[in-house]
C-alpha cells in the first residue's frame, strides 16, 4: 500500500505552515486507515482473492511518515517503510508511538537518525525490529520516480548516483522487507552490509528484545 507526499522542509511544503502540512498528514492517516477498514468487506463482496490481513504500508516524503503512522495505528498492517520523509503527528509528538512491528527508513546521503530529529526520535522510542539505511550520491528527489528520469536530463537537483542504480537500490531494499517480513523469505540483506550495495549504509540495525 503506497502512501505519496511531499518532504518536512523543502520542495512543495515551502508555502505552507507547519499546521497545515500536520493536517495534510492527517488526512494521508485517515484516508488509508479507511481504505483498511473498507477493504475486507470489499473483498467479500467481489468474493476477490485478496488477503484482508498483515498488510505492508510503503510512501516516500509525507507520505512515509503516513506509513509508519498507520502501521502505528492499525493492527492489520504488519510492516512499513517510510522513504526518506520526516515523521508528523502522533510519531513525532509523543513517546507513545512505539510501532512494535518490523520498520524500516530509507534516506539521502547523510540523512540519518543522528541529522534528522524526528528520526531521533523514532530512534529512542522504537523497541522492536527497525532497520535505517541511508545511501551514497543520493539527494531527496532521487527517492521518487525522478530518479529514473534523470537519466533523460532533468533541471531538478539530484545527487550524482546512476539514476537506474537508484531505483534498482529502492526496489531491492523495499522488497527485501516485504519479503521478509509478508512473505517470511529470509532476507540477510537486511542485516549487514553487502558488498553489493557499497554505496548504503546500514546506519541503524535493530532487532528489539
Amino acid at each position: 500500500m503506497f502512501v505519496g507526499g511531499p518532504k518536512r522542509g523543502g520542495g512543495a511544503h515551502n508555502n505552507y505552515s507547519l499546521a497545515w502540512v500536520e493536517d495534510l498528514h492527517a488526512v494521508r492517516v485517515r484516508q488509508q486507515l479507511h481504505f483498511i477498514d473498507y477493504f475486507p468487506s470489499l473483498v467479500a463482496r467481489l468474493e476477490a482473492p485478496f488477503r484482508t490481513t498483515d498488510f505492508g504500508t510503503f510512501g516516500i516524503s509525507l507520505g512515509g511518515s503516513a506509513a509508519l503512522t498507520i502501521a502505528l495505528e492499525s493492527d492489520a498492517v504488519a510492516a512499513a517503510i517510510n522513504v526518506d520523509g520526516a515523521n508528523w503527528g502522533r510519531l513525532n509528538s509523543t513517546s507513545d508511538s512505539d510501532l512494535k512491528k518490523p520498520s524500516m527508513i530509507l534516506g539521502f546521503q547523510g540523512h540519518n537518525a543522528n541529522s534528522d530529529r524526528t528520526w531521533n526520535n523514532y530512534r529512542a522510542w522504537q523497541t522492536g525490529w527497525w532497520r535505517l539505511f541511508s545511501v551514497d550520491g543520493s539527494l531527496h528527489p532521487d527517492w521518487s520516480d525522478l530518479g529514473f528520469w534523470k537519466t533523460f536530463g532533468t533541471t531538478r537537483t539530484q545527487g550524482p548516483i546512476d539514476g537506474r542504480r537508484m531505483v534498482y537500490i529502492s526496489r531491492t531494499f523495499i522488497r527485501a522487507l516485504f519479503d521478509d517480513i509478508l512473505r517470511h523469505d529470509d532476507q540477510p540483506l537486511l542485516d549487514s552490509p553487502s558488498e553489493d550495495f557499497t554505496e548504503v549504509h546500514w546506519d541503524e540495525v535493530h532487532n528489539g528484545p
